[in-house]
Parts: structure tokens; C-alpha cells; sequence
């Protein structure tokens, strides 16, 4: 007999109880795994977006030094260049603020 009063358990009530702590050990361990790959896919997609977009803002330089070169043999005077060339700059002032906020939100999601 015990000495605190309580019956014995039986090997398989015990074998029940430690079998429902580990399976609910298993679940939270199960979740939080999902739950960091959830945030690793996250993480890829965003990467991956801030990625193009980089392509996208090479590919804008690229243009904006042709038109420059372009407008160059043309005879264009500067003045005339920049205005021309506004459009680009806008564009690429766009792509960059997108750029810095995905940045921003990966960091986020890093921490």
C-alpha cells in the first residue's frame, strides 16, 4: 500500500496518462514546427518578391542610360534630357520605396 493514502495506479492507467502528456507534447511541438515554417515560407515569398523587383529596377537603369545616350546623339541639351527622363525617375523612386518596405517587412518577419 501507499503511504499517501491513494491506491496504486495500474500499469495501464499510468501507460494512458503518460501516453496522453506525450501526445500533447507531440502536438505542441508539431504546431510550432508548422507554425516557423509557415513564417520560413513567408520569409521565401517576400525574398522572392524583393528579388524581382530588383530585376525590375536593374532593367529601369538600363532603359534610363540608353534614353540618356540616345537623347544624347540626338542633339538634346541637358535640360531637355532630364525632363524627358522624369517618368524613369519616378519609376524608380517607386521601385525602391517598394523595395525598402518589403525589406522592411522581412526584417519583421525575421525577429
Amino acid at each position: 500500500m501507499s503511504t499517501s493514502g491513494k491506491k496504486p495506479k495500474d500499469f495501464a492507467s499510468v501507460m494512458r496518462k503518460t501516453g496522453k502528456k506525450l501526445g500533447k507534447t507531440l502536438r505542441g511541438a508539431a504546431q510550432a514546427t508548422a507554425k516557423a515554417a509557415g513564417k520560413t515560407a513567408e520569409v521565401v515569398a517576400v525574398r522572392t518578391r524583393i528579388s524581382a523587383k530588383q530585376v525590375r529596377q536593374k532593367a529601369e537603369f538600363l532603359k534610363m542610360g540608353e534614353s540618356f545616350y540616345r537623347a544624347r546623339k540626338s542633339g538634346m541639351s541637358p535640360e531637355q534630357i532630364l525632363a524627358s527622363m522624369q517618368p524613369q525617375v519616378t519609376k524608380l523612386d517607386t521601385l525602391q520605396q517598394e523595395i525598402a518596405t518589403l525589406e522592411l517587412r522581412e526584417k519583421t518577419l525575421r525577429n
